[in-house]
């Protein structure tokens, strides 16, 4: 636990990243297999936050995870990608509130990159979750890849751009 004169308890940013990293690759690889695996990390990370009593940190969660599902409903609804399951899989909305409440120490350790990387990640996440049939692209994989990294880029964007107006202390 790490707590300064103040009394406030900060957060440990090696176990947000190591639970990303882990949701991420699970998630990845294991695909619907990966659900409960995703849902106790969330579970430990939340109550993490709740043990620090850091309520700033649950609303940025929330509202990145509500702009990270609707972006994947609305992908869904536009038919770039099918899911078996309306409005998407629940590994993939759990994984976006786990994403959620580890973005502010992600952004925070990988700063200007934090945009880059995950224009080239996600979109090659889900090609291999495509190419695993977790769910499919409703185009031509290399068209769904290329509106994946504009969404992700801007998505990371978005994301940085809040942290640094709310003054984040972990940005």
């Amino acid at each position: 636990m790490l707590e300064n004169d103040s009394g406030y308890v900060r957060a440990n940013p090696k176990i947000y990243l190591s639970g990303v990293t882990l949701a991420w690759a699970l998630a990845t690889l294991l695909g619907p297999a990966s659900t409960w695996f995703i849902a106790t990390l969330l579970l430990l990370l939340i109550f993490d936050v709740a043990r620090r009593k850091d309520q700033e940190h649950l609303v940025i969660a929330a509202g990145y995870a509500c702009i990270g599902t609707t972006l994947d409903a609305t992908l869904a609804k536009v038919g770039l990608l099918k899911f078996d399951y309306s409005p998407m899989p629940v590994y993939l909305m759990l994984f976006w509130l786990l994403l959620a409440i580890c973005l502010p120490f992600v952004i925070a350790k990988m700063g200007k990159l934090f945009g880059l990387s995950l224009t080239i990640v996600a979109p090659l996440s889900y090609w291999y979750a495509v190419s695993a049939g977790y769910f499919s692209f409703g185009v031509e994989s290399l068209t769904a890849v290329g509106i994946l990294a504009l969404c992700w880029f801007a998505f990371g964007q978005l994301c940085q751009q809040i942290l640094i107006r709310l003054k984040n202390p972990h940005v």
